[in-house]
């Protein structure tokens, strides 16, 4: 039996994060530019779910910037604030430096515990470094705190991972962690899925109970320091 699911909103969050550095994509050891690369301004609106996120943008001609939740983060441009307001939206201003993310590497030091107590999201674990998910803000007091980013040099990766469980209601489960699946064996022991997760996802399928091997991979080149 092989089974299809669509890529896991931790996975895409992460490549729409990444869309900022990939023109430049250069490592810096520094300090990094963390402006918004818009200087537009962003606001949010209320809607029930992604189909009326998708209608927003087909008939109001809104230009999204995320969708969060029960909230679409959106370009308000004046054109676009009126056509909002006169369909019964009310649309709230917020602060870029919130509603901006970044993929980063943050250079280890100290606790992964002391790291994420500043409200970053752990994606993968590396040898000398975290890559993590932030805010502007959320990274530019990681910077305060004496915590060394850079751009990193490619796109974060999942694990290719198996994950045993017993019943067609675990392989649900597994998927709303979530977690990319790819394929879905079935044997004496139960089921047996090939598929992808980032480090953070790993650590929440063991805390479920669930059997998880990750599987070697040979890591993608990395481009020399600048």
């Amino acid at each position: 039996m092989q089974r299809s699911i669509r890529r896991s909103p931790i996975a895409a969050s992460v490549a729409a994060a990444c869309l900022v550095w990939s023109a430049g994509c250069h490592r810096n050891t520094h300090h990094l530019d963390l402006q918004p690369k818009d200087p537009r301004p962003v606001y949010r609106v209320h809607v029930e779910d992604g189909d009326e996120a998708s209608l927003l943008s087909q008939q109001l001609k809104v230009e999204p910037v995320r969708l969060d939740g029960p909230y679409l983060y959106l370009i308000g441009t004046p054109t676009v604030l009126t056509a909002l307001a006169q369909n019964g939206y009310i649309a709230e201003q917020v602060d870029p430096y919130t509603t901006n993310y970044r993929v980063v590497e943050v250079r280890k030091r100290g606790t992964e515990a002391r790291l994420l107590a500043t409200g970053v999201n752990l994606i993968n674990r590396e040898s000398d470094h975290w890559v993590v998910r932030g805010s502007l803000t959320q990274l530019k007091n990681l910077e305060l705190a004496g915590y060394t980013l850079r751009n990193i040099a490619h796109e974060p990766r999942p694990r290719e991972v198996q994950i045993r469980v017993k019943t067609r209601e675990q392989i649900q489960s597994v998927s709303q962690l979530p977690v990319d699946i790819y394929t879905v064996h079935e044997d004496r022991e139960g089921f047996l899925i090939d598929g992808g997760a980032f480090d953070a996802q790993i650590d929440a399928l063991k805390r479920e109970g669930y059997a998880v091997t990750i599987r070697p991979t040979v890591p993608p080149p990395v481009k020399p320091r600048r």
